[in-house]
């Protein structure tokens, strides 16, 4: 998805669903969609703060009235009209696969773990300094117990080496 820039609407992501067979669902776990979903608003979060930046730097060296801008700002409620925008566009293009998103995580213990993780709370610090093996292990942990309950297959699209190990020692996943 990242690889595709995010593009739903056009392109490999968004012929996926006239190529896959009838027989095939695309199911996505809970962890991709987060990922997807922080990757996209980590752009959204930097435009805005520049854009912040910007308008503070125009009123201290302009000496410009900035306030009716700063008054369209909040009312665009730029981040939370982004996250609408990307939860609803990822669960188009899932259900448009007659797909599923898979929880990994749910109310419990699991489920605060994920929360600090993907809101990199402690015990998490930047999760571009850490190794996405503790995500990736819930993920293929899901998707393979999808396989058994199913009684299925699980082809599994990523280039990432620890995904092929895992699913190479799997006999419900491919990748």
């Amino acid at each position: 998805i990242h690889g595709k820039g995010f593009r739903f609407d056009v392109g490999a992501l968004h012929v996926l669903k006239t190529q896959r067979p009838k027989w095939m669902t695309v199911q996505m776990t809970e962890v991709v969609v987060k990922e997807v979903f922080a990757q996209r608003m980590e752009t959204v979060l930097e435009a805005d703060k520049q854009l912040i930046t910007a308008i503070s730097t125009l009123k201290r060296h302009a000496a410009m009235d900035v306030e009716k801008v700063n008054a369209e700002l909040v009312m665009l409620k730029i981040q939370e009209s982004a996250q609408i925008h990307f939860e609803s566009q990822i669960n188009r293009f899932v259900s448009g696969l007659d797909g599923g998103v898979l929880l990994t995580s749910g109310d419990g213990l699991a489920g605060e773990m994920f929360r600090r993780y993907f809101a990199v709370l402690p015990p998490f610090e930047n999760r571009s300094d850490k190794k996405s093996e503790f995500p990736d292990a819930a993920a293929l942990l899901v998707l393979e117990e999808f396989a058994e309950e199913y009684d299925t297959k699980g082809i599994l699209i990523s280039n990432d080496r620890g995904w092929a190990a895992f699913a190479a020692a799997s006999s419900k996943l491919y990748c």
